[in-house]
C-alpha cells in the first residue's frame, strides 16, 4: 500500500504521521494481490463491518463501503502508527484520534486527512497539550499550550508555533503578554514577575530591551533600560530598605558611573563594577566623615584623601579601607605630620598620632 503524509508539526521536534487508506480491492482480486480480508461482502466488494491485512503488515478493523474504509474504524500501521475513528472513501474525516509509537497523538476534527478545526495534541514526551483551532494549515490559528513542567501558552500558533499576539504564563507565577516570533518573545509586551510587574516597550528574540520598569516582591523597583531581559544601560534603582542608585547598569549589575545614597544617610558619587564600589568616586558618610579617592571591592585602596569629623585629613595610600604606607596627616590645628601609616590594635597612627581609632 502506499500512503501520503497526514500533517507534519514543528515544536521541538517534527512529527511526520503518514496516514492515507487506500481502496480495498475488490473480493476477487484480493488473494493475487496479497489483501487478505474477511467481512461482508455486497457486489463483489466489502460493504459493511470488516477487516484486510494488508501484504506490508498494515491492518485496518472497521466499516467498509464500496470497498473503501468508510464510517468508523482502526487502522494500526506497521510503524506503530495508529488511527481510531470517522473515516471516508478510505481517508480520515470526522473526529478520530491519531496516536504514534512515540506516544505522541492528537484528537480532533480531520477533513480529508488533515487536521481542521478543534483539536488537542499531545507530546509524550514531554507531555505537551495544544489545543488549537486549525484552519487551512496544520495548527495554525488561536490555540493553547500546556507543558508539564506547568507552563501554559494562550494564543496565535503558526504550524504549532507561538507567533503573533498570545499570553505566556509560567507555574511561579511569573507571565509573559504581548508580541511572539518563532517561539519567543519578540515585538511590545507585558511582564509580570509574581506580585512584580515589568513594563516593556519593546522586546528582541531572546529577552525583552527598551525602557521599562520592574517592581519586585522585596519591594525593590527599577527605572530605566533593558538589554535581553536585564537592566543595562541608564537607570535608577530603590531597594525596599530606602537606598537608592542611579546611574549606569550592565547585564543587570551597578557598572559604571552613578550615584549611591543608602537608608542611613551615607551618599557615593563615582564608579561602580558589579555592584561594588570600583574606581574613582567620592564616599561622605552620615556623620560628615569623607573619603575621595580609589576604591576596589567597595574598600579604599590606592591614592586617596580622608576627612574625619574631627576636622583631622589624612592624604595617602590606603588599602582595604584603611590608611596604609607613606601619607600626611594634617590636624585640626593645621600641624601636619608625614610618614608611614600603620595599625597597631584597631588605632591608625602616623608615629605616634593617631588617624582615628
Amino acid at each position: 500500500m502506499k500512503f501520503s503524509p497526514l500533517f507534519s508539526l514543528i515544536i521541538g521536534t517534527s512529527l511526520s504521521l503518514p496516514l492515507a487508506l487506500p481502496a480495498v480491492v475488490q473480493a476477487e482480486e484480493m488473494a493475487s494481490s496479497g489483501v487478505r480480508c474477511v467481512g461482508e461482502v455486497q457486489d463483489g466488494q466489502l460493504n459493511g463491518r470488516g477487516s484486510c491485512l494488508y501484504p506490508n503488515g498494515d491492518r485496518y478493523e472497521g466499516e467498509f463501503r464500496d470497498g473503501l474504509p468508510d464510517g468508523t474504524g482502526k487502522l494500526f500501521m506497521n510503524d506503530g502508527t495508529r488511527y481510531e475513528g470517522e473515516l471516508r472513501s478510505g481517508i480520515p474525516d470526522g473526529i478520530g484520534i491519531m496516536i504514534l509509537a512515540s506516544g505522541d497523538r492528537y484528537k480532533g476534527l480531520f477533513v480529508n486527512g488533515l487536521p481542521e478545526g478543534n483539536g488537542v495534541l499531545i507530546i509524550n514526551s514531554s507531555m505537551q497539550r495544544i489545543r488549537v483551532e486549525v484552519p487551512s494549515s496544520p495548527f495554525t490559528g488561536i490555540g493553547a499550550l500546556s507543558l508539564a513542567n506547568g507552563n501554559r501558552y494562550e494564543g496565535e500558533l503558526r504550524e504549532g508555533v507561538r507567533e503573533g499576539v498570545g499570553k505566556l504564563m509560567l507555574s511561579n507565577g511569573d507571565r509573559y503578554e504581548g508580541q511572539f516570533k518563532k517561539g519567543l518573545p519578540d515585538g511590545r509586551g507585558t511582564i509580570s514577575l509574581g506580585q512584580a510587574d515589568v513594563v516593556v516597550v519593546q522586546l528582541t528574540t531572546g529577552g525583552f530591551s527598551g525602557r521599562g520598569s520592574l517592581v519586585m516582591e522585596n519591594g525593590s523597583r527599577y527605572n530605566g533600560t533593558f538589554r535581553n531581559g536585564l537592566p543595562d544601560g541608564e537607570g535608577s534603582l530603590t531597594f525596599g530598605n530606602g537606598t537608592q542608585y542611579t546611574g549606569q547598569f550592565r547585564d543587570g549589575n551597578l557598572y559604571g558611573n552613578g550615584v549611591l545614597k543608602t537608608a542611613n544617610g551615607d551618599r557615593y558619587e563615582g564608579q561602580f563594577r558589579n555592584n561594588k564600589l570600583h574606581g574613582q568616586g567620592l564616599l561622605v558618610r552620615a556623620d560628615r566623615s569623607r573619603y575621595e579617592g580609589a576604591f576596589r571591592d567597595s574598600q579604599a585602596s590606592g591614592r586617596g584623601v580622608l576627612s574625619l569629623s574631627n576636622t583631622n585629613t589624612y592624604e595617602g595610600n590606603f588599602r582595604d579601607g584603611l590608611p596604609d604606607g607613606q601619607g600626611a596627616l594634617t590636624l585640626g590645628d593645621g600641624v601636619r605630620l608625614q610618614g608611614i601609616a600603620s595599625v597597631d590594635q584597631g588605632s591608625v597612627t602616623i608615629g605616634q598620632s593617631p588617624i582615628f581609632k
